[in-house]
C-alpha cells in the first residue's frame, strides 16, 4: 500500500496543499509583472530599468494606471525645469519617494494621455469637417456655374421674347442676358431646387377649383 502513496500525481498535490498561499502570491506576482510589459520609460525615466518598479506594482491595477503615475512624474520634472514649483535634482529619487508614498501631484494642466489622445481625435473630425463644408459649398458653387452654362446654352430669342425685351435686346448676347436677368434666374434656380408642396385634393361639391 505504500507505493500507492508514492504516486507522482500525489506530490504535485500535496505541495499546493502545503504551501497555498505561496502559490496564490507567486502567481499574483507574475501577473503584476505583465503591467511593465506595457508601459513607455520616457523622458528622464528612459534609462530606468523596469525591474526597478517591481516592489511598487501591488498598488497598481492597470499598467494605464502605472503609466499615468510615470507620465505624471515626468510631467513635475519638467514642470520644475521651467521653474514651477520646487525643484527635483534626482528625477528617479523624486518618482521612487512618490512611489512609496504612493501618490503624486500632477502640475497644473496635466493631461492624461487618453485626454491628448481624444484631443488630437477632436481636432481630426473638426479639420475632416471643416473640409466637407468647404467641399459641399463648392459643390454648390459648380452647380450654379454649370446651370448658368448650360442656360446659356440653351436661351434663345424666343426665350428673349418672353420677358418682351425692346428690339434693341434681340441681338444682345446670352451672357449679357444673363446677367441682365440674373436675379429672376437666381429665384428660378433655387425654385427649382425648393421641394414642391402637394398639391390640394379636389373637394367634392366644387368647393376648390384648380382651373
Amino acid at each position: 500500500m505504500d507505493h500507492l502513496l508514492d504516486h507522482p500525481m500525489d506530490r504535485p498535490v500535496n505541495h499546493l496543499l502545503d504551501h497555498p498561499m505561496d502559490h496564490l502570491l507567486s502567481c499574483s506576482s507574475s501577473s503584476k509583472k505583465l503591467l511593465l510589459q506595457e508601459i513607455t520609460l520616457e523622458a528622464v525615466f528612459e534609462d530606468l530599468s523596469p525591474r526597478s518598479l517591481l516592489p511598487y506594482l501591488e498598488q497598481f491595477e492597470t499598467s494605464e494606471e502605472l503609466q499615468n503615475f510615470l507620465d505624471m512624474a515626468n510631467a513635475c520634472v519638467s514642470a520644475a525645469k521651467e521653474g514651477k514649483g520646487k525643484p527635483i535634482q534626482n528625477p528617479h529619487g523624486f518618482l521612487f519617494a512618490q512611489l512609496r508614498a504612493g501618490y503624486i501631484n500632477p502640475p497644473e494642466g496635466y493631461k492624461s494621455r487618453k485626454v491628448r489622445a481624444q484631443e488630437v481625435r477632436n481636432q481630426q473630425l473638426e479639420e475632416e469637417l471643416a473640409s466637407l463644408r468647404r467641399l459641399k459649398e463648392h459643390e454648390r458653387e459648380l452647380q450654379f456655374e454649370l446651370f448658368v452654362a448650360r442656360l446659356s446654352e440653351q436661351i434663345s430669342r424666343a426665350s428673349i421674347r418672353r420677358r418682351r425685351p425692346s428690339q434693341a435686346q434681340y441681338w444682345l448676347s446670352p451672357e449679357f442676358q444673363i446677367e441682365r436677368y440674373k436675379d429672376g434666374l437666381l429665384k428660378e434656380w433655387f425654385a427649382q431646387r425648393q421641394p414642391q408642396p402637394p398639391e390640394h385634393p379636389q373637394m367634392p361639391g366644387g368647393i376648390l377649383d384648380n382651373t
